[in-house]
């Protein structure tokens, strides 16, 4: 099971967040509903990305599963720049960083500055796949972020040979909201069951990107 951590300030807002950006108000209420699902949903073991907003979610479903939380960077949001994260998401400086890095998205020689390239991104998700594969429980609970987390699912999908064009597509059109639990399993395959799941939001706000 993988939960998309609840909204943060900074979907809310109007910065370019980093590994401390927290919950916003309705990322905690999101994140209240979201525990409440693991009320009837038992899992084993629970694996968090590092990032404040990600650990935020983890906690309240801590309360709970009562399930120890074991913190991961293979878990974390793609990394980017050190020099964006705080920036105005419409600084000039951001904006001409955010279009370079979309004009080389495709060129595995690109790399700007400490920012994750497409190539490191793909590896982390498939030893990832690979860590959650060897351990011993079958039901794994996996709190991460909406971009990295359509990494997983391409991975899942196309395997190791999943190139950067088809990353591309799954990062467009596949909308991942806030709290949004998604299942895979692992058969002789690795296999897609569902996502994108918030139900448990009713009528509360969703935020997706």
């Amino acid at each position: 099971y993988f939960v998309r951590h609840g909204e943060s300030t900074g979907n809310a807002g109007d910065f370019r967040q980093g590994p401390d950006t927290p919950l916003s108000p309705l990322g905690e209420s999101q994140a209240r509903f979201v525990a409440e699902r693991f009320r009837t949903i038992p899992v084993e073991r629970v694996l968090v990305s590092t990032y404040k907003r990600a650990m935020q979610t983890a906690g309240f479903i801590n309360e709970i599963t009562k399930k120890e939380l074991e913190y991961t960077d293979l878990l974390v949001e793609r990394i980017k720049p050190t020099s964006v994260v705080g920036l105005l998401k419409d600084d000039p400086e951001a904006i001409r960083i955010d279009q370079l890095t979309i004009q080389n998205f495709h060129n595995p020689g690109f790399k700007f500055e400490d920012g994750e390239t497409f190539t490191e991104m793909k590896k982390r998700a498939l030893d990832l796949l690979g860590l959650v594969d060897s351990f011993p429980e079958e039901r794994i609970l996996l709190v991460t972020h909406g971009l990295f987390l359509r990494m997983i699912l391409a991975c899942v999908i196309m395997g190791g040979e999943l190139t950067s064009h088809e990353y591309w597509k799954f990062y467009q059109y596949l909308e991942m909201g806030n709290t949004s639990i998604t299942v895979i399993v692992k058969e002789a395959n690795w296999k897609l069951l569902s996502w994108g799941d918030i139900a448990h939001l009713g009528d509360v706000s969703v935020t997706t990107g």
